[in-house]
């Protein structure tokens, strides 16, 4: 096999995967239906360079610009090993893919053309990867549907990170702090539906301080701003929800989705465990 086939068809599976894992993490269902569907087609673009598809080599071309694009913006946030494997994936798709000298099949000197194969290989892959990219796409419309559904009811009393951790060292209270983005679909939709369920809503205003904290906001409140305090508690995801005590060490960390029956889950048994490590 070729080195330059080689290196195309393992950076298309690596890079698949790679985006799939950033997927899964999100917790959503529709998400992980968009993960299965992009590790799928990672898999498919590299068996289609396997056998010489052209559809394979154009899919993957796209496949690497869109990923060198989602693993930059994401490594010069976060700087994340995952993100590197995903950049630098993208960029070796994408220089196998469009430098000359690229060959499916090494060709013989002297040697007659192979006759021409017959087209169900071609029209099978083609078939794959629209089921593939419609599997996404139905995930990803689930989850815009989920997120922009109306939600009402009780809010949260959210509070910014310096006052949150002075009311809890005032109160004996731990504080859980919500790390979001405004373009994070999985922080919107616990926006619009975890922190309305009431039991959430009375936990939360009862038993802990809560603090939100936009992680990619540099403006200062209270002296210090959301991306000072996402890289001191190295916050590599969205949303990451966090119990810290009055003087702002890390109890219990979470990362992902959460439900209101798991939230509320997660919080008990964290504080069941600190009361029984406290005793």
């Amino acid at each position: 096999m070729p080195f330059r086939l080689w290196l195309a068809c393992t950076s298309a599976l690596v890079l698949g995967a790679g985006i799939a894992v950033r997927h899964w993490g999100g917790g959503l269902q529709s998400l992980r239906f968009a993960a299965v569907a992009v590790a799928a087609l990672g898999l498919c673009i590299g068996v289609g360079l396997l056998r010489g598809e052209r559809l394979a080599r154009a899919s993957g071309i796209a496949g690497a610009l869109y990923g060198a694009l989602v693993g930059l913006a994401y490594w010069l946030r976060h700087g994340a090993p995952l993100d590197t494997v995903v950049m630098v994936s993208a960029v070796t798709l994408l220089l196998s893919l469009v430098l000359p000298g690229f060959h499916p099949r090494r060709a013989v000197p002297n040697e007659e053309a192979p006759p021409p194969r017959g087209g169900r290989s071609r029209w099978a892959f083609g078939a794959l990867v629209a089921l593939v990219a419609l599997f996404g796409l139905h995930g990803w419309e689930e989850m815009e549907a989920r997120t922009h559904a109306p939600a009402g009811g009780p809010r949260v009393p959210w509070h910014d990170f310096a006052s949150g951790l002075e009311r809890a060292r005032r109160e004996g209270k731990l504080v859980l702090v919500d790390f979001y983005a405004d373009w994070c679909a999985p922080c919107r939709m616990m926006d619009r539906q975890t922190f309305r369920d009431l039991g959430v809503v009375q936990r939360l205003s009862q038993d802990l301080v809560p603090v939100r904290v936009d992680a990619e906001d540099a403006t200062p409140r209270g002296g210090v701003s959301g991306t000072e305090l996402a890289d001191r508690y190295q916050v590599l995801g969205y949303p990451t929800l966090m119990l810290l005590d009055g003087d702002g060490r890390i109890v219990a960390r979470h990362s992902g989705f959460l439900t209101a029956r798991q939230l509320l889950s997660w919080i008990e048994r964290e504080l069941q465990a600190r009361v029984a490590a406290a005793g």
